[in-house]
Order: C-alpha cells, then sequence, then structure tokens
C-alpha cells in the first residue's frame, strides 16, 4: 500500500512539474498586408518596414543583372521598383508582361545633402559608385531613354560626370521639393509568384 501511495505522490509531483514548464511560443508568422500598387504608392512612407503583397504586371526586368523588376498597375505611372533579397538569384527576363504577385519589405531610400555629399566624396576618391547610389527609376523600361535614366544608367557604370549631373539634379529636386530629402520606394521581394491568366 505504501508503494502504491508513494507512487501516486511522485506521479502527481512529476505531473505538476511538467504542467508548470513555460509553453514556447510558435514563431508567429509575418503579418503581410494586401494592398493595390496606387494605394501602396500614395501611401508609401505608411508602409515602409511593413511586408505587403502586391500584384501587377512586370513592366520591366532589368537585363543586366537581374536583380530588379519594375510592376504597375493599369497605368505606367503607378510604378514599384522590386528588388531580389539576398538569398534569391534573379527575376528571369521572361516575366516581362506577365503578371505576378509579390510578396516583400516595402523600402525607402532617403536621399538628403549629407547622402549627396557622400557621394560626391566616394567621385572624388576614385571610388566605383557605391551600389546603395545606383537609383532606378524604371523609366528605361518604356523604351524611350529620358535624360534623367540615362544618368542614371551611367552614374550607375560609374561615369563621374554623368554621377555628378545627377547629384546636381537631386539638389535641384531637393529645392523644388521644399523638403530636406526625396524619398524612392521600393519592395525588396521575399517571394514571388506568375499568376496564370
Amino acid at each position: 500500500m505504501k508503494k502504491i501511495v508513494a507512487f501516486a505522490l511522485l506521479s502527481l509531483v512529476l505531473g505538476t512539474a511538467c504542467q508548470n514548464r513555460e509553453k514556447k511560443k510558435e514563431p508567429s508568422a509575418t503579418e503581410v498586408t494586401e494592398v493595390s500598387i496606387p494605394d501602396l504608392l500614395a501611401q508609401a512612407d505608411q508602409y515602409v518596414g511593413s511586408t505587403v503583397k502586391i500584384t501587377g504586371m512586370v513592366q520591366h526586368v532589368c537585363k543586366e543583372t537581374g536583380k530588379r523588376m519594375f510592376l504597375i498597375d493599369r497605368t505606367p505611372e503607378n510604378r514599384i521598383r522590386i528588388d531580389v533579397n539576398e538569398n534569391m538569384g534573379t527575376f528571369p527576363v521572361e516575366l516581362e508582361g506577365s503578371t505576378v504577385e509579390v510578396i516583400g519589405e516595402m523600402k525607402e531610400l532617403r536621399i538628403d545633402e549629407t547622402y549627396l555629399r557622400q557621394w560626391e566624396e566616394e567621385i572624388k576618391s576614385g571610388e566605383k559608385l557605391a551600389e546603395d547610389k545606383k537609383i532606378h527609376t524604371g523609366a528605361e523600361s518604356a523604351g524611350s531613354h529620358d535624360e534623367s535614366s540615362q544618368l542614371s544608367e551611367a552614374a550607375d557604370q560609374g561615369t563621374h560626370t554623368a554621377a555628378e549631373e545627377q547629384i546636381a539634379r537631386y539638389r535641384e529636386q531637393l529645392a523644388q521639393s521644399g523638403s530636406d530629402h526625396l524619398s524612392f520606394y521600393s519592395v525588396t521581394c521575399l517571394e514571388y509568384r506568375e499568376i496564370e491568366e
């Protein structure tokens, strides 16, 4: 009888001890906000750092690197740049003209006077332009290279004169904006899928 009581007490103590352990929380899935491209662009600053899901037509895939593509909604004015993340390969050029759904993190690149001065220092030191100085607007994807996109492309290739012209243009835009910075928004792709129509 003593053995049965001792066993029951031992079972009770062990059972209670196991129940008092903290339960491990399952890692919560990242909250994804589905938003249209026009709404995303209209309220871009509110989505910075958030994970968003957008759907649009691939207007352009960068043919040189494949590391970026541009999605549009119904009009080319509603265009957002999509960048590969560090664990992705490249976007296939064959996506151009396709409708895709992208889940990714909204990013902001702020250009202010400090940014422009650092960029000028890189030019003076003879460094090849840093990757973060390469601002792609997707303007070249429409088939016509306007002056701004030509400057961007030349600056991307390390052409100092073009980079200096682009810096001057950003300074002009800063002065006209009445703000202390210019914002360029993009989405870093976490995953995407082509939607068959």
